[in-house]
């Protein structure tokens, strides 16, 4: 059995989500033409260039949501520039410690950002580690394209 194209469409903004779900009808949204699921005809992502990483994740406490609702909106810009320091950092990679220090971010906004890329396949861990300044070895993050 040969493998061609598939033959159900896959919603073009889940694609960017790094999700994929299948179309079900075609909308016009800024002037183009996309395939896209239910979920996103009613609530088409804001720029289809680029991925939705979907709302702030929270574990449920209280301190938690309220970090969370803080970086709603700022969250895709941060993801970008974390993926964007792990991109060019070429195949040797980043650890958490120089994320911090080349994206100008908090250890726990790189670490959160770092899990979602991780989560959305874009940066991948192989058990690499490197000695960080804390004396401590910390994995080392890299992109998927440059593995």
């Amino acid at each position: 059995m040969s493998q061609g194209a598939p033959t159900n469409r896959s919603c073009q903004m889940c694609a960017y989500s790094c999700k994929y779900e299948l179309a079900t009808q075609d909308i016009i949204y800024g002037g183009k033409v996309y395939s896209v699921c239910d979920k996103h005809a009613a609530d088409p992502i804001p720029d289809p260039n680029r991925p939705d990483f979907g709302p702030a994740p929270h574990n449920g406490t209280e301190t938690s949501e309220e970090a969370a609702q803080l970086i709603e909106g700022k969250l895709n810009q941060q993801c970008f520039t974390v993926l964007g320091v792990v991109a060019a950092a070429g195949p040797q990679g980043v650890t958490r410690e120089e994320v911090c220090q080349r994206a100008g971010v908090v250890n726990q906004a790189a670490c959160a950002r770092l899990n979602t890329l991780e989560q959305h396949g874009l940066v991948i861990v192989d058990g690499e580690k490197r000695m960080a300044s804390t004396r401590r070895s910390q994995q080392v993050y890299k992109y998927r394209g440059a593995a």
